[in-house]
């Protein structure tokens, strides 16, 4: 996940998840998303939480911004690390749950 101490919004709602980092924005919409998942941050300990906020389409959905991660048939977009947000984690899991239906498989762990 690139680094930044420039502020940033995420919203999630009814229609997706977008990003708002200074003057560039990104959206996703439900239909494009195939999951949103919370994820550790790659080379992670196997104590630390998940706490990275990423949304993942199939690699047909074409951004503005290159994936921070792949998989097969698969771009992997990090929105936020939830260590660094106003909300806690049960607010985001909330609107995740609310929102984005069977895409935000509940956690195994």
């Amino acid at each position: 996940m690139r680094e930044s101490r420039e502020a940033f919004a995420v919203k999630i709602g009814e229609q997706g998840i977008t990003r708002t980092r200074g003057a560039a924005t990104i959206g996703f919409s439900w239909s494009e998303v195939t999951r949103v998942a919370i994820e550790k941050k790659p080379n992670a300990g196997k104590l630390e939480k998940p706490s990275i906020l990423t949304v993942w389409v199939a690699d047909q959905t074409q951004r503005a911004m290159a994936p921070d991660v792949g998989l097969t048939g698969l771009r992997g977009y990090h929105l936020a690390d939830l260590r660094n947000t106003r909300q806690s984690r049960d607010e985001v899991v909330a609107a995740l749950r609310q929102y984005g239906g069977d895409r935000y498989p509940a956690p195994a762990n």
